[in-house]
Parts: structure tokens; C-alpha cells; sequence
């Protein structure tokens, strides 16, 4: 999965040329580990607006 493809390459060492960046909501993710937060956050919210909108589909379908 992705998540153990990330966590072999965290554990090699394999970010270590990671670059600092800004994001355009002004979150700055100066070093791996907290892009790596970030990144899972930001997941999170995508998958809870997925979540909150098969709700409402399927709510709204069995509805006709």
C-alpha cells in the first residue's frame, strides 16, 4: 500500500532532500514530518467529505 511504501521510504532516509514548501492556505511544511501530518490530515478531510456525500446520495436515492 501506500502507506508502507511511505513508511519503508521514511525509514530509509529517502526524504532527505526534502524542500520546504509553502501551501496556497499559507501552511508551510518546512520538513518531512510535518508534510507527513499534513498529508494525512488533508487525506482525512477528503475522505470525510466522500463519506458525508455517499450519505447523502444514498439517503437522497432511497428517497424516490
Amino acid at each position: 500500500s501506500t502507506i508502507d511504501t511511505f513508511e519503508k521510504d521514511y525509514l530509509l532516509n529517502e526524504f532527505s532532500n526534502y524542500k520546504p514548501w509553502t501551501t496556497r492556505y499559507g501552511t508551510e511544511l518546512n520538513d518531512i514530518n510535518v508534510a507527513a501530518e499534513f498529508l494525512f490530515y488533508h487525506e482525512g478531510l477528503h475522505y470525510g467529505q466522500i463519506t458525508a456525500l455517499k450519505k447523502y446520495f444514498r439517503k437522497d436515492f432511497f428517497r424516490l
